[in-house]
């Protein structure tokens, strides 16, 4: 049995021209050191291959940009210019395992649920979850496995990180705090961070030095972020986007 893991979406094509990928990619998310090969879930999914809980794992990327395909230690990565495409590439028992999700994946997943694949996911803060097609979602928020009343498994799931990258060191800490480490926005609640770190420091008389990475996304909440840390007096470093290893 295979397991196809639909990765993310990167600037689909305009057209459902499904253009050959037999050409190595260079897609960022596909070769790039902080893209797939980093991820906790891309270690999860070699070793499901390691252990023989699938026979074969392939990994699809939808995404305009330098469509094609690399393998990452025996794993295909397929880029794919939209996800139209990925009929083609399926077989009849494949699981297909979704992080995220996109609106535009939708028509297909429901394709792809009444053709008899079993379809699971990790919403990633999306929200898909609501969705009813899935036949299981991974759940970081559940403290027991559950059935809801469309027949879904909810599985209680921890976020994998890739401990060949995260690992402990017995090294003196830099920062105090670490206020998250991916996208900013007003869901993941950076903000209320930056408000603790406030209220912390004039309890405690005590300014902590902390570290905000990642690029900031739209919201009301965490576009009033720098003038707060600026306003309040806060030590907190925003560097952007780090690769993983660099995290």
């Amino acid at each position: 049995m295979r397991l196809v893991f639909l990765y993310t979406q990167y600037g689909a094509a305009g057209d459902k021209t499904c253009q050959p990928v037999d050409a190595e990619t260079k897609n960022y998310f596909a070769v790039s050191e902080g893209g797939l090969k980093s991820e906790g879930y891309f270690w999860i999914l070699k070793n499901l291959k390691a252990t023989k809980v699938f026979d074969e794992v392939v990994v699809f990327i939808e995404s305009n940009r330098s469509p094609g395909t690399t393998h990452i230690d025996g794993i295909p990565v397929i880029v794919i210019p939209i996800i139209d495409c990925l009929h083609q590439f399926l077989k009849p028992d494949d699981v297909i395992w979704v992080r995220g999700g996109f609106r535009s994946w939708f028509v297909h997943l429901e394709q792809l649920k009444k053709a008899g694949h079993w379809l699971l996911l990790y919403a990633a803060n999306t929200g898909r979850q609501r969705w009813p097609i899935w036949d299981i979602v991974f759940d970081d928020y559940a403290t027991e496995n559950r059935l809801d009343s469309h027949g879904r498994l909810w599985a209680k799931f921890n976020k994998p990180v890739n401990p060949d990258i995260f690992r402990f060191t017995n090294s003196t800490p830099i920062y105090d705090v670490c206020v998250g480490g991916s996208h900013i926005h007003d869901r993941k609640g950076q903000w209320r961070t930056i408000e603790a770190l406030w209220h912390y420091k004039q309890a405690h008389n005590r300014n902590l030095k902390a570290i905000m990475p990642g690029r900031p996304i739209r919201g009301n909440q965490t576009m009033q972020i720098p003038q707060k840390i600026e306003s309040w007096g806060l030590d907190v470093a925003v560097p952007g986007m780090l690769p993983r290893p660099q995290m």
